[in-house]
């Protein structure tokens, strides 16, 4: 809902990108030999960055402690070992390669280069959820950094990874066993070619093997597909008037900049001048009002739910707002608490995440109270939205918008 690029949108473009669509047997008549190869091997290096990235995590595996492994994880490192079998095959100097040229670029290695793009790109957008400290590891940036490493997710990335191996061995074998394949007369080329094929079949092989003891299921590649790359969303303007849609949409990218400015901020050093009382003060007050306006628009949702007949789904509604009543009064404790703390930092000075937990109570607030134009200092007597000002169509939004802003604001502990 935030318009932001995913990773399921470069994983889509991969497949479409690998489509053979209507050429028989995935290969077009003159398919150049040169150029296959040279578009196999960017793919296969690109997928051997994400084994690279899966292999990573593993437990080191030394002549005197040889851990067990699961039936994934060495799916894992088997699949890093044959895409590097295979990228030997594809690493030739062959004089046929260096003379090919012709005049209308081969049709599968276009193919191959867009997607090999794709998976590149798609990779990046992963990395953004990540930042290297002065040791060289790699920390968390994001919420989605753990979800990234979770068995559901890396078995997901794997299995796809594995289908579009197995796909673009069907394609480039067709190539390397097509009597109209330029460069008809290297043999040796053809060979590499197939050969390098195999080791992509033997990937595929294996990590469908290690499905079978471990299936990965589709919550894994929904969750994986769902990843956003982690930038600051701009910031949304709060107009009045806005429809339930709109402050459902406001109310999510305020809360995905509240929960990026948190993250920022724990990354940094920590310093006095940074860490003020108005900032965390701030951040403490609004995000009492934040919790008791998210609240009082689950309890809304849960009542709308169960006038819909959703009698369940408005149970454990009811049960959020409990816990979003919860919240208010831990967050409430620090704000009295926070009177008490002084630092040698200007008191006027307050952080980036601090200026934006006020919009999210803004946001939050114009959702739950029936006041088009409420704001933060008309307190919590004004009349709230009823249920029925909700239209069946909306639940989901108002359901995503209040997830959302009550996920950010456990976020700004960091700050």
């Amino acid at each position: 809902m935030t318009g932001r690029a995913t990773f399921g949108d470069f994983l889509q473009q991969a497949r479409r990108d690998l489509d053979p669509g209507t050429q028989p047997d995935g290969t077009a008549a003159g398919e150049n030999l040169a150029e296959v190869i040279r578009a196999l091997a960017r793919l296969v290096a690109v997928m051997r960055r994400y084994t690279g990235d899966l292999t990573a995590a593993l437990p080191e595996v030394t002549p005197q402690a040889q851990p067990v492994l699961s039936p994934r994880a060495e799916a894992c490192v088997g699949s890093h070992e044959a895409l590097a079998a295979a990228a030997r095959f594809l690493a030739l100097r062959s004089p046929v390669l260096s003379q090919t040229v012709t005049a209308q670029p081969s049709l599968l290695a276009r193919r191959l280069e867009r997607a090999a793009a794709s998976f590149r790109m798609g990779r990046d957008l992963l990395h953004t959820h990540y930042s290297a400290d002065f040791a060289s590891r790699w920390r968390p940036r994001s919420e989605w950094a753990h979800a990234i490493t979770t068995e559901a997710v890396t078995g997901a990335l794997l299995a796809e990874l594995a289908s579009f191996a197995r796909q673009a061995a069907d394609q480039c074998s067709a190539v390397a066993l097509s009597p109209t394949t330029r460069a008809a007369g290297d043999r040796r080329v053809r060979w590499r070619l197939n050969a390098a094929c195999q080791w992509l079949w033997a990937l595929e092989a294996s990590v469908r093997a290690a499905q079978q003891h471990a299936p990965t299921g589709g919550a894994g590649l929904e969750l994986l597909a769902a990843i956003q790359v982690n930038t600051l969303p701009p910031r949304p303007v709060l107009r009045g008037g806005e429809p339930v849609a709109m402050l459902c949409e406001g109310a999510i990218s305020s809360a995905e900049r509240v929960r990026h400015l948190a993250w920022r901020a724990a990354n940094r050093a920590t310093s006095p001048r940074n860490l003020t009382v108005a900032s965390m003060r701030q951040v403490a007050e609004n995000s009492t009002v934040t919790s008791h306006n998210c609240a009082c628009l689950l309890d809304t949702l849960a009542t709308r739910m169960a006038q819909a007949g959703y009698g369940e789904v408005g149970e454990r509604l009811a049960d959020a707002a409990q816990a979003a009543r919860s919240a208010r009064g831990t967050w409430l404790h620090a704000a009295r608490e926070l009177t008490r703390v002084w630092t040698a930092a200007p008191p006027g000075h307050v952080s980036a995440a601090a200026i934006e937990a006020v919009e999210l109570t803004s946001w939050t607030g114009r959702l739950a109270y029936a006041d088009p134009q409420w704001s933060p200092s008309d307190g919590p007597d004004r009349p709230l939205r009823s249920p029925e000002t909700l239209a069946a169509e909306e639940l989901p939004q108002v359901t995503a918008g209040a997830h959302h802003a009550c996920g950010g604001c456990p976020g700004l502990r960091r700050t």
